[in-house]
């Protein structure tokens, strides 16, 4: 689950523009100027923001909880190749399902979803099994960083399986082709990681403040869209 979602589920009870407040302040660091209801929303977000941990490669180098794995083998315990990863031009991909059309379900390193017939990931007979298990595999590259004595690979790399090295099994670290700038991630996945770092909220006009959080001209352009001036309440 993203930070965006756990977050977003600890302040149900806020409304948009409530959480706008929020996102505002945590970010400019005035959550002290908040009002006590508000106040109790950023506390909540700054407790989720602290206690949540990114991961970075995913389970067994996919973009996937364990847990959802272990539900998508539950689903479909008939079939044996759910949450195993198979190869198909060269590249790896994890079976997360079946559709009423046989055709498998295929997430890719990216958690890009396709649908595969069934002999284009070897499944050529009814009961035919595939790759490797996705928790063996997890196993695997766990027992590699460890052979390594690292948890992730160097910047700008990731684990694209494993390897072996002068006679152990190490991560196969490849150049990453497609980076997530910080600035492209959620929201609060950009103040998560500055609190990380022990960094300075940003301020208006700084060059990494971003437009979402004009929450002045945001209220204005809503309140000209939807004409909310006799409605909207209180100091906004």
């Amino acid at each position: 689950m993203t930070l965006d979602i756990k977050v977003s589920a600890a302040l149900m009870k806020y409304n948009f523009l409530e959480q706008n407040k929020i996102f505002h302040a945590l970010e400019t660091d005035t959550v002290e100027k908040l009002t006590k209801h508000l106040k109790e929303g950023a506390e909540a977000a700054i407790e989720v923001m602290d206690s949540w941990e990114p991961v970075i490669e995913g389970y067994g180098g996919f973009p996937i909880e364990k847990e959802a794995v272990a539900k998508k083998k539950m689903e479909f315990k008939r079939d044996k190749n759910v949450g195993r990863v198979v190869s198909s031009g060269g590249d790896q991909m994890l079976v997360t399902g079946r559709k009423a059309d046989g055709r498998y379900v295929v997430m890719g390193k990216d958690g890009r979803k396709t649908a595969k017939d069934a002999v284009d990931i070897g499944v050529t007979a009814k009961e035919s099994v595939v790759g490797v298990d996705l928790d063996d595999l997890h196993e695997s590259m766990k027992q590699a960083r460890k052979n390594v004595g690292a948890s992730t690979c160097w910047k700008g790399y990731k684990a694209k399986g494993t390897k072996k090295k002068d006679g152990k099994v190490v991560p196969n670290c490849v150049k990453e082709e497609d980076k997530i700038e910080e600035g492209k991630k959620g929201l609060w996945d950009n103040i998560h990681a500055k609190r990380k770092r022990g960094e300075k909220p940003a301020k208006p006009g700084d060059k990494d403040y971003p437009k979402t959080l004009d929450v002045e001209s945001f209220k204005l352009d809503i309140k000209s869209k939807y004409n909310w001036r006799s409605n909207i309440k209180g100091d906004l």
